[in-house]
């Protein structure tokens, strides 16, 4: 449970975690019943890419995994 964790908006009804870590950057939610995890390497994956990519996968399910 090491790094940063911050309660983020993910697409347009979603909310996650963003997790910051040394070795990695994720952002995980669940939507519908599923969980979703978009997971880097810190160095080569941060905070403004994690967050993009999750707002993709988010809007491809109709901003709901239930859709």
């Amino acid at each position: 449970c090491e790094g940063t964790w911050t309660l983020v908006r993910v697409g347009e009804r979603e909310e996650g975690i963003l997790i910051e870590g040394e070795v990695a950057t994720a952002v995980e939610w669940l939507s519908g019943g599923v969980d979703y995890r978009v997971l880097g390497p810190s160095e080569t994956f941060g905070r403004k890419a994690a967050l993009e990519i999750a707002a993709e996968v988010a809007a491809a399910n109709g901003g709901d995994a239930a859709s």
